[in-house]
């Protein structure tokens, strides 16, 4: 679940601007790689450092749970039919997307109940 979490980190931003990060840096900087498979990549890495046991098996975790972040972010809805650059840096194609639902979609909303209605309901009449 904490590489789900990974992607996300773009959010970042929101409380420290890129402008500040590239003044005290001094070089050009942007948080945009962090939500593609490149910064997936750099930051489980950095994740993994911080452990001392079964370092392969909680960096496979990291990256199995930001990359199915990346497959679900890359099924937006986009005016062009394309997802973003989550590929970077190995590629910058865009893959189509199916353009399935973007998060203030009433669908989505609709959908999430309707599912958690039925799970509810299985559970309930299972006791």
């Amino acid at each position: 679940m904490a590489g789900v979490a990974i992607p996300g980190l773009i959010k970042i931003e929101i409380l420290i601007d890129a402008g500040v990060v590239e003044t005290l840096l001094g070089v050009p900087f942007k948080y945009a790689p962090i939500s593609s498979l490149g910064g997936v990549l750099l930051i489980a890495g950095a994740i993994t450092i911080f452990f001392e046991r079964q370092r392969r098996q909680i960096f496979s975790f990291l990256l199995f749970g930001a990359f199915s972040s990346l497959v679900v972010d890359g099924l937006w809805v986009f005016a062009d039919g394309r997802s973003g650059f989550w590929l970077y840096p190995f590629s910058w194609w865009r893959p189509p997307t199916p353009s399935l639902y973007i998060t203030s979609d009433v669908r989505v909303l609709v959908t999430a109940i309707l599912i958690s209605a039925v799970v509810f309901a299985l559970d309930w009449w299972k006791y």
